[in-house]
């Protein structure tokens, strides 16, 4: 599957998802953003 990296812009419920390694982080409204998990 297809996902995205960092300070992409993702959806928690429908995707984009981000890759392995980033979590999606939605503190920066209005748009949800990939952030690295470490």
């Amino acid at each position: 599957a297809d996902c995205v990296g960092d300070g992409q812009r993702c959806a928690d419920w429908a995707g984009p998802y981000c890759c392995s390694g980033y979590y999606c982080s939605c503190r920066s409204m209005p748009y949800c953003r990939c952030r690295s998990d470490s």
